[in-house]
Order: C-alpha cells, then structure tokens, then sequence
C-alpha cells in the first residue's frame, strides 16, 4: 500500500495541484498540496524557451518544457506537456513579439 501511495497517488496529486499560467504579462508557476510553492517570471525577463523531448515522451507525445531566466533559481521544467515542440513555438513567437515593443512597458509585477 505504501507502495502504491509513494510511486502512484503522490504524482497524481502533484500533477493534479501544478498549474503553469503564461498571460501576456508574465509566466506563473503553481503546486502544492499542503506546503505550496509558487515561482512568478515576468515575460520580458525570461531568457530562452527550450524543449527536451526522451524516447517515451515521444512515444507519449509529450515533454518537457523549460523556461529560463537569468536569476538565481534560473529555469523552470514544466514536465509531461502535450506537443511540447508546439507549445515552445507559441511561447518564443509571442516573446519576440514581446520584444519588438508589444509589451506595456512593465516588468508584469
């Protein structure tokens, strides 16, 4: 039983309390159940947008997604994102966008 809880209940609760938000201002990452953690990246401060797909993603049509910036902490991994080559497309289309002066002139806090 603890088995199962370790290896199988704790990554559905993990992955069914995770939420990762891009707005037009800023990217928001979110989990927990009873201790939560929360990391906030205004979008003119990320610094690259890069994907990294294993053999089994591929199978699963997934990936991971990493969001980078240049702090201290530096990336965030979204794990197990549906056509995670896609996404990666949208996300650094919509920053260089950002980039050529689409942005409101604020840093998204």
């Amino acid at each position: 039983v603890v088995v199962v809880l370790w290896f199988v209940v704790r990554p559905f609760l993990r992955w069914l309390t995770t939420t990762y938000t891009f707005t037009d201002r800023r990217f928001i990452a979110r989990s927990g159940v009873v201790a939560k953690e929360g990391r906030t990246i205004p979008l003119n401060r990320i610094s690259g947008v890069d994907f990294d797909i294993g053999v089994l993603d591929r199978l699963l049509g997934c990936g991971t997604l990493v969001v980078s910036d240049a702090s201290v902490e530096g990336r965030v991994e979204l794990h197990d994102v549906p056509r995670v080559e896609r996404v990666q497309l949208m996300v650094a289309q919509e920053l260089h966008e950002l980039g050529e002066g689409r942005s409101r002139g604020d840093d998204g806090a």
